[in-house]
C-alpha cells in the first residue's frame, strides 16, 4: 500500500476520534449512541494499518533474505 493511502486512512481514524471526543464533551446523549462505536472504528483502522505495516516489513525482510542467498 502506498504512503499516501496510508496517510489518508490514518487521517480518517484521527477524524473519527476527534468526532467522538467532541460528542463526549458536547452531547452526552449522542455520545452514548455513537461515541464508543466511533472510538472502536478508529481503533480497528489503526489495527489494520499496523497489520499492513507488519506485512510489508515481513515482505521486505523476505526479499532481503532471497537477495542474500543469491
Amino acid at each position: 500500500m502506498n504512503s499516501s493511502t496510508k496517510k489518508k486512512i490514518s487521517k480518517a481514524s484521527t477524524i473519527l476520534q476527534e468526532v467522538a471526543d467532541y460528542l463526549e464533551d458536547k452531547s452526552t446523549e449522542e455520545f452514548e449512541l455513537y461515541g464508543q462505536r466511533l472510538f472502536d472504528l478508529a481503533d480497528e483502522i489503526e489495527t489494520l494499518l499496523a497489520e499492513i505495516e507488519d506485512n510489508e516489513t515481513d515482505a521486505d525482510d523476505d526479499d532481503s533474505d532471497q537477495n542474500d542467498d543469491s
